[in-house]
């Protein structure tokens, strides 16, 4: 099985413990804590055979005690024991994909040849979530190889207004 699919169902059923316990918001900042401050060293230390079981997980709950939530700490556990723990950022992300779906936003990924002003970031929202009646969460980036324009991504979909696209298609209809 891909680690993307294995780590969606742990997410979900995360996700699922948080909704019944009415913690969905405070475990979702947990865990962006936790795997935004986490490094691939710390995920290879606890997936590493070397290390007992009970030393990892009692490594957890000292750590983690009075920091997170007891159903966190356990499923941090559950990782460990079935040597998962190295999905941890994957699960944070779809933790966070399922969040936002649950909630009613969509993401998108705005890359655009040069910094945008905030009036520009609010025409684009305000033009996306008219085009698709939702709220969206966006996250720009800046390539300087675009020449101008921009690129956005919607989950598969890809839209490339970019001026080095349209220089490419211009070259590609001037060799015919």
């Amino acid at each position: 099985m891909l680690p993307k699919t294995i780590a969606k169902k742990y997410a979900v059923a995360l996700y699922e413990v948080a909704k019944s316990l009415d913690r969905i918001e405070e475990t979702k900042m947990s865990l962006i804590g936790i795997t935004s401050s986490m490094d691939k060293q710390a995920c290879v230390a606890f997936n590493t055979p070397k290390v007992a079981l009970k030393t990892k997980e009692t490594e957890i709950r000292k750590v983690f005690s009075g920091r997170l939530s007891k159903e966190l700490i356990n499923f941090l556990c559950l990782l460990v024991e079935k040597k998962r723990f190295m999905l941890l950022p994957e699960i944070g992300i779809e933790f966070q994909n399922i969040y936002n779906a649950m909630h009613g936003f969509m993401t998108a990924g705005i890359k655009s040849a040069f910094l945008l002003s905030e009036e520009q970031k609010a025409r684009i929202t305000a033009a996306l979530e008219t085009k698709y009646k939702s709220a969206f969460l966006l996250e720009y980036s800046v390539d300087s190889s675009l020449l101008g324009g921009m690129i956005i991504t919607l989950g598969t979909q890809m839209f490339d207004g970019s001026l080095k696209n349209k220089l490419a298609e211009i070259e590609i209809l001037l060799r015919r």
